[in-house]
């Protein structure tokens, strides 16, 4: 539990990093395997972790204009990780 944004954004920080660096380690070329066939591919499962920033922040109040579930994802897994590195950058300041 955070008491301060402060406490917040002291943690947000390298897990957004963190997040980033995992996005980008996705093999671009195996963005549309899934595991089974009622799963989400890895592309897939990608962009809903863009999408979960507003999805999550924006009922919790916090500001931000990330794309929403209904977005087109990015063409390209440097784009998606890059989406999602400034739209978190909005919440974590």
């Amino acid at each position: 539990m955070f008491d301060t944004a402060e406490q917040f954004s002291r943690v947000w920080r390298p897990e957004t990093a963190t997040t980033r660096r995992v996005l980008l380690a996705l093999p671009e070329d195996r963005l549309g395997w899934r595991v089974t066939k009622a799963s989400r591919t890895l592309g897939e499962m990608g962009w809903h972790i863009v999408t979960a920033l507003h999805e999550i922040g924006a009922p919790a109040g916090l500001a931000t204009d990330a794309p929403g579930r209904d977005s087109a994802a990015p063409a390209t897994l440097a784009d998606l990780a890059d989406t999602y590195a400034v739209h978190a950058g909005e919440i974590g300041g």
